[in-house]
């Protein structure tokens, strides 16, 4: 996943700095560079929103279990984060200066 980048980078960079000078469809080079590369972003964001889902019980992949598991997890975790308390930073300097 990481070499993904390096990849990209390899590829992407010299197909950039071409199509900088070719115009398409009566834009400047930039113009298109940008559109092109707008594109995919919008597209995966809107595959991203309407595809995932907001909590574990409405998740169409999960199977009956790890729903249950997940949203216990959820409420355990929450319950804790509640118990918790607060840390402010005032906190923090109060402590480390003592």
């Amino acid at each position: 996943m990481l070499s993904s980048l390096q990849i990209s980078a390899i590829i992407g960079a010299p197909l950039a700095g071409w199509l900088i000078d070719v115009p398409v469809l009566n834009l400047q080079g930039w113009q298109a560079l940008f559109i092109l590369e707008a594109v995919p972003a919008i597209v995966l964001g809107l595959v991203v929103v309407y595809w995932l889902a907001d909590w574990p019980a409405t998740a169409w992949w999960l199977s009956a279990d790890e729903k249950e598991f997940l949203t216990r997890q959820h409420e355990q975790e929450s319950h804790a984060g509640a118990n918790a308390g607060h840390y402010t930073w005032r906190r923090r300097w109060r402590i480390e200066k003592c």
